[in-house]
C-alpha cells in the first residue's frame, strides 16, 4: 500500500493557488475596465514616464 496523503495535499494546495490566481486576475481585469471607463467618461488619460535610459 502506498501513502498518497502528501500527493493529495499538494494537489489540493495547487488547486487553491490556481483559484487564487484566477480570482486575482478577474479582480485586476475589473479594476482595469473601471479605470478605462472612468478615463473615457472624463475624457482624460495619463502619461507614463520611463526613467530608464538605454
Amino acid at each position: 500500500m502506498q501513502d498518497i496523503t502528501a500527493f493529495k495535499k499538494a494537489q489540493f494546495e495547487e488547486e487553491l493557488s490556481k483559484e487564487k490566481i484566477q480570482s486575482s486576475l478577474e479582480l485586476l481585469e475589473k479594476k482595469d475596465y473601471a479605470l478605462n471607463e472612468v478615463s473615457r467618461m472624463a475624457k482624460i488619460g495619463y502619461w507614463e514616464y520611463n526613467n530608464e535610459q538605454s
